[in-house]
C-alpha cells in the first residue's frame, strides 16, 4: 500500500492488487471531510478479482464501484 500527500488537505491511499489497484482519496475542509474510492483495472485484465463478503467467496467483476463513501473528523 502507498499513501500521497496530494496537498495540504487531500491524502490518497493506493493499493494494488493482481488484477486491480484500488485508489482511495481524502479531502478534508476544517471540520468537514469528503472520500471517494475507485476501482482501475490493470493491463491486460478484463475482470477484477476480489472477495465477495455479500457472498463469502471470490468473484470476477467487470465493474467494481463503492457506494455511500463517508468519512469523519473528530
Amino acid at each position: 500500500m502507498t499513501y500521497r500527500v496530494i496537498d495540504e488537505n487531500t491524502l490518497q491511499s493506493i493499493r494494488s492488487y493482481p488484477t486491480y489497484t484500488a485508489t482511495i482519496t481524502v479531502r478534508a475542509s476544517q471540520r468537514s471531510c469528503s472520500a471517494t474510492v475507485g476501482f482501475q483495472l490493470k493491463p491486460g485484465h478484463h475482470e477484477i478479482e476480489a472477495y465477495a463478503a455479500t457472498f463469502g467467496v471470490n468473484g470476477r467483476f467487470r465493474n467494481m464501484q463503492a457506494r455511500n463513501v463517508t468519512c469523519e473528523i473528530n
